[in-house]
Protein backbone atom coordinates (compact mmCIF):
# COMPACT_ATOMS: atom_id res chain seq x y z
CA UNK A 1 0.00 0.00 0.00
CA UNK A 2 2.89 2.37 0.72
CA UNK A 3 3.74 2.31 -3.00
CA UNK A 4 0.37 3.53 -4.20
CA UNK A 5 -1.13 5.58 -1.36
CA UNK A 6 0.05 8.78 -3.06
CA UNK A 7 -1.87 7.77 -6.19
CA UNK A 8 -5.04 6.48 -4.54
CA UNK A 9 -6.21 9.94 -3.52
CA UNK A 10 -9.32 12.05 -3.78
CA UNK A 11 -7.41 14.58 -5.92
CA UNK A 12 -6.47 11.99 -8.54
CA UNK A 13 -10.04 10.72 -8.81
CA UNK A 14 -11.34 14.29 -8.99
CA UNK A 15 -8.95 15.00 -11.84
CA UNK A 16 -10.05 11.88 -13.73
CA UNK A 17 -13.68 12.90 -13.26
CA UNK A 18 -12.93 16.39 -14.58
CA UNK A 19 -11.16 14.91 -17.60
CA UNK A 20 -14.14 12.64 -18.27
CA UNK A 21 -16.59 15.53 -18.27
CA UNK A 22 -14.29 17.67 -20.45
CA UNK A 23 -13.75 14.88 -22.96
CA UNK A 24 -17.45 14.12 -23.14
CA UNK A 25 -18.08 17.76 -23.98
CA UNK A 26 -15.30 17.86 -26.58
CA UNK A 27 -16.61 14.68 -28.17
CA UNK A 28 -20.12 16.12 -28.39
CA UNK A 29 -18.84 19.34 -29.99
CA UNK A 30 -16.68 17.50 -32.53
CA UNK A 31 -19.42 15.01 -33.37
CA UNK A 32 -21.52 17.91 -34.64
CA UNK A 33 -18.85 19.00 -37.10
CA UNK A 34 -18.85 17.14 -40.38
CA UNK A 35 -15.61 15.42 -41.27
CA UNK A 36 -14.27 15.65 -37.73
CA UNK A 37 -12.07 12.75 -36.61
CA UNK A 38 -13.64 11.42 -33.42
CA UNK A 39 -11.18 8.57 -32.84
CA UNK A 40 -8.79 10.53 -30.59
CA UNK A 41 -11.68 11.71 -28.39
CA UNK A 42 -13.23 8.25 -28.24
CA UNK A 43 -9.87 6.72 -27.30
CA UNK A 44 -9.23 9.30 -24.56
CA UNK A 45 -12.73 8.83 -23.18
CA UNK A 46 -12.21 5.08 -23.06
CA UNK A 47 -8.87 5.61 -21.31
CA UNK A 48 -10.50 7.83 -18.66
CA UNK A 49 -13.17 5.19 -17.99
CA UNK A 50 -10.46 2.53 -17.77
CA UNK A 51 -8.35 4.65 -15.41
CA UNK A 52 -11.33 5.22 -13.11
CA UNK A 53 -12.13 1.49 -13.21
CA UNK A 54 -8.57 0.59 -12.22
CA UNK A 55 -8.61 3.21 -9.46
CA UNK A 56 -11.84 1.78 -8.03
CA UNK A 57 -10.65 -1.81 -8.46
CA UNK A 58 -7.50 -0.98 -6.51
CA UNK A 59 -9.60 0.27 -3.61
CA UNK A 60 -11.72 -2.86 -3.74
CA UNK A 61 -8.67 -5.12 -3.94
CA UNK A 62 -6.87 -3.45 -1.04
CA UNK A 63 -10.02 -3.60 1.08
CA UNK A 64 -9.82 -7.39 0.79
CA UNK A 65 -6.18 -7.59 1.89
CA UNK A 66 -6.03 -8.95 5.42
CA UNK A 67 -2.54 -7.81 6.42
CA UNK A 68 -2.95 -4.02 6.02
CA UNK A 69 -2.01 -1.87 8.97
CA UNK A 70 -4.57 0.37 10.65
CA UNK A 71 -3.30 3.55 8.93
CA UNK A 72 -3.78 1.99 5.50
CA UNK A 73 -7.28 0.80 6.45
CA UNK A 74 -8.14 4.29 7.70
CA UNK A 75 -6.86 5.78 4.43
CA UNK A 76 -9.07 3.41 2.42
CA UNK A 77 -12.12 4.12 4.60
CA UNK A 78 -11.58 7.86 4.26
CA UNK A 79 -11.20 7.53 0.49
CA UNK A 80 -14.39 5.48 0.23
CA UNK A 81 -16.30 8.09 2.21
CA UNK A 82 -14.90 10.85 -0.01
CA UNK A 83 -15.95 8.90 -3.11
CA UNK A 84 -19.46 8.53 -1.71
CA UNK A 85 -19.67 12.32 -1.53
CA UNK A 86 -18.42 12.89 -5.10
CA UNK A 87 -21.65 13.71 -6.87
CA UNK A 88 -19.69 14.65 -10.01
CA UNK A 89 -18.31 11.12 -10.32
CA UNK A 90 -21.75 9.56 -9.97
CA UNK A 91 -23.18 12.02 -12.49
CA UNK A 92 -20.33 11.37 -14.93
CA UNK A 93 -21.39 7.73 -15.29
CA UNK A 94 -25.04 8.67 -15.69
CA UNK A 95 -23.97 11.12 -18.41
CA UNK A 96 -21.68 8.66 -20.19
CA UNK A 97 -24.28 5.90 -20.17
CA UNK A 98 -26.93 8.26 -21.50
CA UNK A 99 -24.58 9.58 -24.21
CA UNK A 100 -23.52 6.13 -25.38
CA UNK A 101 -23.97 5.91 -29.13
CA UNK A 102 -23.42 2.48 -30.71
CA UNK A 103 -22.66 4.06 -34.07
CA UNK A 104 -19.51 5.73 -32.71
CA UNK A 105 -18.67 3.92 -29.45
CA UNK A 106 -17.35 0.37 -29.28
CA UNK A 107 -18.96 -2.49 -27.41
CA UNK A 108 -15.76 -2.74 -25.36
CA UNK A 109 -16.24 0.88 -24.24
CA UNK A 110 -19.81 0.10 -23.18
CA UNK A 111 -18.65 -2.99 -21.31
CA UNK A 112 -15.94 -1.03 -19.49
CA UNK A 113 -18.41 1.74 -18.72
CA UNK A 114 -20.95 -0.66 -17.23
CA UNK A 115 -18.34 -2.59 -15.23
CA UNK A 116 -16.81 0.62 -13.86
CA UNK A 117 -20.22 1.97 -12.91
CA UNK A 118 -20.99 -1.33 -11.16
CA UNK A 119 -17.77 -1.14 -9.13
CA UNK A 120 -18.63 2.44 -8.20
CA UNK A 121 -22.09 1.37 -7.03
CA UNK A 122 -20.52 -1.39 -4.90
CA UNK A 123 -18.16 1.15 -3.32
CA UNK A 124 -21.08 3.50 -2.66
CA UNK A 125 -22.96 0.66 -1.02
CA UNK A 126 -20.02 -0.27 1.20
CA UNK A 127 -19.50 3.41 2.07
CA UNK A 128 -23.08 3.63 3.24
CA UNK A 129 -22.35 0.67 5.53
CA UNK A 130 -19.32 2.53 6.89
CA UNK A 131 -21.73 5.21 8.04
CA UNK A 132 -20.70 8.16 5.92
CA UNK A 133 -22.35 11.34 7.09
CA UNK A 134 -23.46 12.28 3.59
CA UNK A 135 -23.80 8.83 2.11
CA UNK A 136 -26.21 8.85 -0.75
CA UNK A 137 -29.13 6.52 -1.01
CA UNK A 138 -28.42 4.17 -3.87
CA UNK A 139 -32.07 3.94 -4.83
CA UNK A 140 -32.16 7.71 -5.38
CA UNK A 141 -29.03 7.57 -7.51
CA UNK A 142 -30.24 4.66 -9.61
CA UNK A 143 -33.41 6.55 -10.54
CA UNK A 144 -31.19 8.94 -12.52
CA UNK A 145 -30.51 6.21 -15.06
CA UNK A 146 -33.00 6.17 -17.90
CA UNK A 147 -33.07 2.44 -18.53
CA UNK A 148 -35.46 2.79 -21.47
CA UNK A 149 -32.98 5.10 -23.19
CA UNK A 150 -30.09 2.73 -22.52
CA UNK A 151 -32.10 -0.35 -23.60
CA UNK A 152 -32.85 1.27 -26.98
CA UNK A 153 -29.12 1.32 -27.76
Amino acid sequence: MEHIDTILTYDVLSYLTYEGVTLCEQLELNARQEGSDLKPYLRRMHLVVTAIREFLQAIDTYNKVTHLNEDDRAHLRQLQLQISEMSDLRCLFVLLLRRFNPSIHSKQYLQDLVVTNHILLLILDSSAKLGGSQSIRLSEHITQYDFNLIANH
